[in-house]
Protein backbone atom coordinates (compact mmCIF):
# COMPACT_ATOMS: atom_id res chain seq x y z
CA UNK A 1 0.00 0.00 0.00
CA UNK A 2 2.80 2.76 0.22
CA UNK A 3 3.55 2.09 -2.71
CA UNK A 4 0.00 3.51 -3.78
CA UNK A 5 0.31 6.28 -1.48
CA UNK A 6 3.56 7.58 -2.92
CA UNK A 7 1.67 7.81 -6.02
CA UNK A 8 -1.52 9.65 -4.56
CA UNK A 9 0.83 11.85 -3.12
CA UNK A 10 2.84 13.09 -5.54
CA UNK A 11 -1.00 13.99 -6.84
CA UNK A 12 -1.45 16.10 -3.59
CA UNK A 13 -1.16 20.15 -3.21
CA UNK A 14 -2.12 20.69 0.45
CA UNK A 15 -3.24 23.73 0.83
CA UNK A 16 -3.42 26.12 3.93
CA UNK A 17 -7.18 25.74 4.19
CA UNK A 18 -6.32 22.26 4.92
CA UNK A 19 -7.88 20.92 1.81
CA UNK A 20 -5.10 18.38 0.01
CA UNK A 21 -6.32 19.69 -3.95
CA UNK A 22 -6.44 16.64 -6.34
CA UNK A 23 -3.86 17.40 -8.92
CA UNK A 24 -4.17 14.32 -10.80
CA UNK A 25 -6.41 13.09 -13.66
CA UNK A 26 -9.87 14.17 -13.60
CA UNK A 27 -13.09 12.26 -13.91
CA UNK A 28 -16.01 15.06 -14.39
CA UNK A 29 -15.61 17.15 -11.83
CA UNK A 30 -13.80 14.89 -8.97
CA UNK A 31 -10.33 13.74 -9.00
CA UNK A 32 -9.12 10.26 -10.14
CA UNK A 33 -7.11 7.96 -8.94
CA UNK A 34 -6.59 3.94 -10.38
CA UNK A 35 -9.99 2.85 -10.96
CA UNK A 36 -11.86 4.89 -8.10
CA UNK A 37 -12.05 8.43 -7.58
CA UNK A 38 -9.61 10.08 -5.77
CA UNK A 39 -11.47 11.12 -2.40
CA UNK A 40 -13.09 7.83 -2.25
CA UNK A 41 -9.53 5.90 -2.65
CA UNK A 42 -8.57 8.50 0.46
CA UNK A 43 -11.42 7.58 2.79
CA UNK A 44 -10.68 3.84 2.19
CA UNK A 45 -7.62 4.32 2.66
CA UNK A 46 -6.81 6.49 5.56
CA UNK A 47 -10.05 5.84 7.01
CA UNK A 48 -11.41 2.72 6.77
CA UNK A 49 -14.19 0.77 4.17
CA UNK A 50 -17.23 2.35 3.08
CA UNK A 51 -20.72 0.50 4.39
CA UNK A 52 -23.37 -0.32 1.31
CA UNK A 53 -25.25 2.52 0.77
CA UNK A 54 -23.24 5.36 1.87
CA UNK A 55 -21.09 7.73 -0.42
CA UNK A 56 -18.15 9.97 0.61
CA UNK A 57 -19.33 13.30 0.84
CA UNK A 58 -16.84 16.28 1.85
CA UNK A 59 -17.57 18.38 4.89
CA UNK A 60 -15.21 21.32 3.82
CA UNK A 61 -17.58 22.00 1.00
CA UNK A 62 -20.27 22.41 3.58
CA UNK A 63 -18.27 24.34 6.09
CA UNK A 64 -17.50 26.76 3.08
CA UNK A 65 -20.84 29.57 2.91
CA UNK A 66 -19.65 30.98 -0.16
CA UNK A 67 -19.48 27.82 -2.35
CA UNK A 68 -22.58 26.75 -3.99
CA UNK A 69 -21.91 23.47 -4.91
CA UNK A 70 -22.46 21.59 -8.88
CA UNK A 71 -19.93 20.57 -11.28
CA UNK A 72 -17.64 24.03 -10.65
CA UNK A 73 -17.37 23.09 -6.96
CA UNK A 74 -13.41 23.41 -6.40
CA UNK A 75 -13.87 21.04 -2.91
CA UNK A 76 -14.60 17.87 -5.46
CA UNK A 77 -10.97 17.83 -5.66
CA UNK A 78 -10.17 17.71 -1.91
CA UNK A 79 -8.72 14.60 -0.71
CA UNK A 80 -8.08 15.16 2.89
CA UNK A 81 -9.24 11.94 4.76
CA UNK A 82 -10.53 14.53 7.71
CA UNK A 83 -12.82 16.26 5.07
CA UNK A 84 -14.63 13.37 4.26
CA UNK A 85 -17.41 11.79 5.49
CA UNK A 86 -19.69 9.15 4.57
CA UNK A 87 -23.33 10.63 3.95
CA UNK A 88 -26.11 8.67 2.22
CA UNK A 89 -27.31 9.48 -1.22
CA UNK A 90 -29.67 11.80 -0.12
CA UNK A 91 -27.00 13.89 2.00
CA UNK A 92 -24.49 14.02 -0.23
CA UNK A 93 -26.68 15.49 -2.87
CA UNK A 94 -28.57 18.04 -0.82
CA UNK A 95 -25.05 19.28 0.42
CA UNK A 96 -23.32 18.92 -2.62
CA UNK A 97 -25.45 20.06 -5.72
CA UNK A 98 -26.40 23.51 -5.46
CA UNK A 99 -29.42 23.32 -5.62
CA UNK A 100 -33.16 24.39 -3.88
CA UNK A 101 -31.57 21.80 -1.26
CA UNK A 102 -28.09 22.61 -0.69
CA UNK A 103 -27.97 24.70 2.79
CA UNK A 104 -25.12 26.51 0.85
CA UNK A 105 -27.90 27.68 -1.66
CA UNK A 106 -30.10 28.58 1.04
CA UNK A 107 -27.87 30.92 2.49
CA UNK A 108 -27.17 32.62 -0.44
CA UNK A 109 -31.18 32.97 -1.46
CA UNK A 110 -31.35 34.59 2.64
CA UNK A 111 -28.18 36.69 1.85
CA UNK A 112 -29.56 38.26 -1.60
CA UNK A 113 -33.25 38.91 0.40
CA UNK A 114 -33.91 42.84 0.69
Amino acid sequence: MKYYEGLFFKKVDKQEDGCWMWTGAQRGSYGGFGQELAHVWSYKNFVGPIADGLQVGHDCHDKDESCLGGRGCPHRLCVNPEHLKLQTPQENNRSGRGNQWSPNYERKLRSQCI
